[in-house]
């Protein structure tokens, strides 16, 4: 049996409450080979009982015996220090900053004397709140050896979809000569209701751009696109930026914060088109990329809830029942993380020069002229 501490920054936030706990509790269930411990550290304090039902919300049956529940600042270095020294010889730690951004620097630089322990260090986008936090931080995990312990999670990553099925990638490569654009796009039909306060300080940009760089990034990887992260080769041609018109009252100020974006960029490595779309309040929640050839005829589809489909019907293709849909399943991208966080399989997770490349894109964006 493995044994793995998890100590939990933020335990008391938004985060903690609705994503890691209640994945934490998933796999406990799931996992009986695997045994759990948990510091749960805020600067407010949280109840036991609400910690519990947060890990049994998404299951009824598996609770956590063995959770520490501590307060206070989380520049504290001491925090680190005991959970390290307490660790048995057979256990590894994890740790999840469900924090906010500008709390990294600080969190990380106090692990810095220990990079040789067995830790695992989680952090969610946003990585940082501009590209000079993102150069940084990525200076720090270098001075401080601590690149195979700090991991950039982007959930986007770990969706069923994400795998494209052999034989709609064998169509796609097939056709590439034909490939002229990319739409990646990535909307939801709900607003922000309670959380614009938040999301005000982000916009739509900041928000999703990484997480659709990150899925391009690995769908062009499994297509064989030439994959150089040099900013030369990405020319912003059109931007778009719009807000939905009940998010001033939903504020409560008036605000230009965009809730929504179309960018196009232009790959000149690969010569494509890439757009780029999301936004909140639109008609229907949908995830997809789309492929489509020099006159906008689509080429392929794939939607990473949760089915995969292609267009126009493939007539070469014989496994129809296996590639036209994958069969619902029960599935929580946090789960996944820690599953491969426990089988020391970090494939899916950022590199710090990624996350520069993507912050390096975001500020072009700002910065393009041509916003409306």
């Amino acid at each position: 049996m493995s044994k793995y501490k998890l100590l939990l920054f933020g335990i008391s936030g938004d985060l903690a409450m609705r994503k890691v706990l209640p994945s934490l509790g998933q796999l406990i269930e799931t996992d009986i080979n695997n045994q759990y411990s948990l510091i749960g550290y805020s600067r407010s304090n949280v109840e036991l009982e609400k910690v519990q039902n947060a890990i049994t919300s998404k299951q009824k049956s598996s609770k956590l015996c063995n959770i520490i529940l501590k307060n206070g600042e989380y520049d504290d270095p001491k925090i680190f220090y005991e959970s390290i020294k307490n660790l048995e010889t057979d256990e590894r730690l994890f740790v999840y900053l469900a924090l906010p951004p500008v709390t990294f620097f600080q969190s990380i630089q106090n692990f810095c004397p220990y990079s040789e322990y067995p830790i695992n260090i989680i952090l969610e986008k946003p990585y940082a709140t501009s590209l000079e936090e993102s150069k940084k931080l990525t200076q720090l995990i270098n001075i401080c050896d601590l690149q195979i312990k700090i991991h950039f999670f982007d959930h986007y990553l770990f969706k069923q979809g994400l795998v494209i099925p052999l034989p709609i990638k064998k169509y796609i490569i097939k056709e590439k000569s034909q490939l002229k654009t990319v739409h990646i796009k990535a909307v939801e039909s709900l607003g922000l209701e309670n959380r614009a306060g938040y999301y005000d300080t982000t916009g739509a940009v900041q928000d999703m751009l990484p997480h659709l760089l990150s899925l391009w990034d690995q769908y062009s990887s499994q297509l064989d696109y030439k994959n150089c992260h040099d900013l030369e080769n990405y020319a912003i041609t059109n931007v778009i930026y719009d807000q939905y018109p009940e998010y001033k009252n939903e504020l409560g100020k008036e605000s230009k914060t965009e809730t929504y974006f179309k960018i196009t960029i232009y790959d000149s490595l690969n010569k494509l088109n890439l757009i780029f779309e999301s936004g909140k309040k639109q008609i229907k929640k949908e995830t997809f990329i789309s492929f489509l050839d020099n006159k906008d005829n689509l080429i392929a589809n794939i939607n990473l809830y949760p089915e995969v489909s292609f267009y126009p019907e493939i007539k070469d293709i014989t496994e129809t029942n296996e590639t036209n849909k994958l069969e619902p399943k029960k599935y929580d991208e946090h789960v996944e993380m820690f599953k491969d966080l426990e089988n020391n399989n970090f494939n899916k997770f950022l590199e710090p020069s990624k996350v520069i490349w993507q912050w390096e894109i975001i500020q072009k964006a700002r910065n393009q002229s041509d916003v409306v």
